[in-house]
């Protein structure tokens, strides 16, 4: 077999590795840990934003903080198995994870601590111009869920 030819079949593992670790469930994991249940009590999205509703913004610091270093994770990780087109392919997959999580039957988060620990490793110098337009739509609209978009 070529290099050419195991090229395709390393990047579908770059992101099977990236849809790996997106999906571990390290917010509900987190919650439990501090007596809330994310998945059935608020909004029910195990992220972030629940958790600061829910347990307080310590909880959902050290939720957004996890999730950020999955997302640098999964794109390192990929970056290692086969180079930047392996990033991409596990940053991919790993918010395909994040939000289709095989353990919550393919539901989950809305994917944005991930997505921050993704744009961060794969894109560091955007990372404050991202952090900073989130940041004024969220004051503008009061609503997290349309700064994401």
């Amino acid at each position: 077999m070529t290099r050419a030819s195991r090229f395709p079949l390393v990047i579908f593992l770059a992101a099977l590795v990236g849809y790996l670790l997106g999906s571990v469930p390290t917010a509900g994991w987190i919650g439990r840990a501090s007596g809330v249940d994310l998945r059935s009590d608020g909004s029910r999205n195990p992220g972030a934003n629940n958790a600061r509703r829910l347990g307080g913004t310590r909880l959902a610091a050290t939720i957004l903080i996890v999730e950020i270093g999955k997302g640098v994770a999964a794109v390192v990780t990929g970056v290692a198995v086969a180079g930047s087109a392996g990033g991409v392919a596990a940053g991919l997959g790993a918010l395909a994870g994040n939000v289709y999580n095989v353990w919550y039957r393919f539901s989950g988060g809305q994917g944005l601590g991930i997505s921050a620990g993704i744009l961060l490793a794969a894109w560091p110098l955007y990372f404050p111009i991202a952090l900073g337009v989130i940041a004024l739509v969220t004051a503008a609209t009061r609503r997290t869920a349309k700064a994401a978009l």
